[in-house]
């Protein structure tokens, strides 16, 4: 089995703790965007999920994050797009990320670039891709033609 790494949690400007995992080490940030998902800790325990993850996360530092409200985030009501994105600002600033790509399943229909738009600061997501869980997706992730620019220590 996949050792789960330690979760940890950003706070928001309004209180609400934000639950995330970091995996990986590589120079890029990717946040991955689960539309149907909320439990980092039991993700792990989806052999698909633990799989993906770790790819993800051989050429990323890749960010596992629990939507406000779910899994072992708090916050008492399901987010609307605009706190979503100060969720993921907060996420973005514990570990200090100064811009990072955003990977939204295929499922999610357009909203990964709709959260996007509804940053206060949008220049800290270099790149949003969408896609599915299948292999020519991450290969484009791991090369695809901004991911330098998301790159931590070159912003």
């Amino acid at each position: 089995m996949t050792r789960v790494p330690n979760t940890r949690y950003a706070t928001t400007d309004d209180g609400v703790t934000i639950a995330y995992q970091i995996v990986g080490d590589g120079p890029v940030d990717l946040v991955l965007e689960l539309e149907s998902w909320g439990n980092v800790e039991i993700m792990w325990e989806l052999d698909a999920l633990a799989d993906l993850f770790e790819r993800l996360s051989q050429f990323s530092r890749l960010v596992l994050h629990d939507r406000r409200a779910t899994g072992l985030s708090g916050g008492v009501s399901f987010p609307n797009l605009e706190t979503r994105a100060r969720d993921l600002l907060a996420v973005l600033d514990a570990i200090r990320s100064p811009r990072a790509v955003l990977f939204g399943e295929r499922t999610a229909g357009r909203r990964p670039h709709r959260l996007r738009s509804q940053l206060s600061q949008p220049s800290r997501l270099a790149r949003v891709e969408q896609g599915g869980r299948d292999e020519a997706v991450v290969a484009r992730l791991s090369v695809g033609p901004d991911a330098g620019r998301a790159s931590r220590g070159g912003c």
